[in-house]
């Protein structure tokens, strides 16, 4: 029996595969993932929602965030801007 997890961003409309995303089908922690996995699976899939503690990417896949440093009192800081997941790891990549 294949097991859903509730979206926590609530139901989302994907636009590129226009489908209605309210539940998801995998669910990956990115401390458990290498370097490598993560920038990987960044240029292969595009992030539809994202916030301090998920990234909900297309086709249902929510990832949970740890590694990239987002704190929900960076949200409250206005000189901070939130590390977005992408420009972290495109960040570490570059140069």
């Amino acid at each position: 029996m294949n097991q859903t997890t509730a979206n926590p961003f609530g139901t989302y409309y994907d636009d590129k595969n226009k489908v209605h995303v309210d539940s998801i089908n995998r669910v990956f922690d990115e401390n458990k993932q290498s370097f490598e996995y993560m920038v990987g699976y960044l240029e292969r899939h595009d992030i539809l929602c994202e916030n301090e503690f998920y990234v909900l990417f297309e086709g249902g896949v929510l990832c949970k965030k740890g590694r990239s440093g987002v704190k929900t009192s960076d949200y409250l800081k206005e000189s901070v801007k939130p590390i977005n997941i992408k420009n972290y790891y495109g960040s570490r990549t570059e140069g």
